[in-house]
């Protein structure tokens, strides 16, 4: 992996320190989520069969997904409501689907190619075919990118897709590396999130153990665990990591694959997040940002499905009760969260009329007045403080390890 100077690692540390704890004033400890939300809506393309989906967005409110279009299902850039073709590795036929973009706009998924599915990154309105690991049958895709440009997904390795030989992988510099599985046979591996200091979480066939959340370090894979162990069978994933090395995901709690809760872990320390009443035993986490805030999913009592976000102050919260509209809209899955605390994912949008579309949504904090926050000149000096304290903590823990 790149080597990052002293310098820019402490710049970075501390840019996202400010940003975290920033947000954290918006919401006061120990106080309901105070923070509301007004809602934009993402339509799709013209031609389209009416539905978006949203996967990722950056700092600078950038929101990449997929979504119908006469020419098929095709991979969008949204920007201040504008949304952007990306295009196909084919040309005018084929698919593709935006997964993770980063704070420089680059953009990663995967796209129909002439002989299968490949991962792409997009940057300047260019598409770049990422290839595929040694006998990958050209299935490869990739999920998320650091600010880096490094790429994180999974590809297959063998001639015979049929027995999962689906392997996570590392681009970077042209080269991607096939980054293994925790079973001596090696049979399975996926990587989804990276963080800015090469950070890699995904999942692992663990064998007869089932598929682990799992962790990579500097090529080193390690188990990150489960919740509660129910026995050989349990099944975890991680799906997010932010900058401070708190990872997300979800796990079975129970021996049945229908029942997964979404987890929040945090150096060997593993939270369940729970669930809305009547949900069931199933939520699922998504996003994370350096401020600890997590979203994802959870079904309800009345509702197939809530986006939610979590908080170690307030626990988990329907966002459908934070949002400031007056469409008749349902934030069903919340899948990403930026440092600025907008939140991304998709819904079902009713017009009125009886009919009910699927539309991605982007939520953005509403800032007026709440209780309990200081003035700006104040609270800026505060969030300096504190995050430059949370850096040197985390340098010296790292020195210590």
């Amino acid at each position: 992996m790149k080597e990052t100077t002293v310098n820019q690692t402490v710049v970075k540390a501390v840019t996202s320190a400010i940003l975290a704890v920033s947000f954290c004033f918006m919401v006061p400890a120990g106080a309901a989520h105070a923070v509301t939300y007004s809602l934009a809506l993402i339509d799709d393309f013209p031609g389209g069969y009416d539905h978006s989906y949203a996967y990722g967005i950056n700092d600078a409110g950038q929101v990449v997904g997929y979504s119908s279009s006469a020419s098929g299902q095709r991979a969008f850039l949204w920007e201040d409501g504008v949304m952007t073709d990306l295009g196909v590795l084919l040309g005018e036929a084929g698919y593709s689907r935006a997964n993770g973009i980063n704070n420089s706009g680059q953009i990663v998924g995967v796209s129909g190619s002439a002989s299968g599915q490949r991962a792409f990154l997009w940057e300047d309105g260019v598409m770049t075919d990422l290839g595929d690991l040694p006998g990958g049958w050209d299935r490869s895709e990739a999920f998320a990118i650091n600010d880096a440009g490094q790429i994180v997904g999974s590809s297959y390795t063998g001639a015979d897709t049929g027995n999962g030989k689906l392997h996570a992988f590392l681009w970077e510099d042209g080269i991607m590396t096939d980054l293994g599985a925790l079973a001596s046979r090696a049979e399975s591996s996926q990587a989804y999130a990276i963080n800015n200091a090469g950070l890699i979480v995904g999942e692992s066939d663990a064998g007869l153990a089932g598929d682990h959340a799992v962790i990579w370090e500097n090529g080193v894979l390690t188990d990150i665990g489960s919740l509660p162990d129910i026995g050989t069978g349990v099944n975890a994933l991680a799906t997010g990591i932010n900058n401070l090395g708190q990872v997300i995901g979800a796990s079975t709690i129970a021996s049945t694959e229908y029942e997964y809760r979404a987890f929040f872990w945090d150096d060997g320390e593993i939270i369940d997040l729970g669930d809305f009443p009547g949900g069931d035993n199933y939520s699922w986490a998504y996003g994370i940002n350096d401020a600890g805030q997590v979203v994802g999913s959870s079904p309800s009592a009345t509702e197939g499905g809530s986006a939610f976000i979590w908080e170690r102050e307030t626990g988990m919260v329907d966002l459908n009760d934070l949002i400031v509209s007056d469409l008749d809209y349902t934030a069903g899955i919340a899948m990403a969260i930026n440092e600025v605390g907008q939140i991304t994912g998709w819904g079902t949008y009713r017009d009125g009329s009886g009919e009910s579309f699927r539309r991605s949504f982007v939520l953005t904090p509403i800032l007026g007045p709440i209780g309990g926050i200081p003035e700006p000149a104040t609270w800026l000096m505060m969030i300096m403080g504190f995050g430059i304290t949370g850096l040197a903590v985390r340098r010296r823990r790292a020195l210590a390890a």
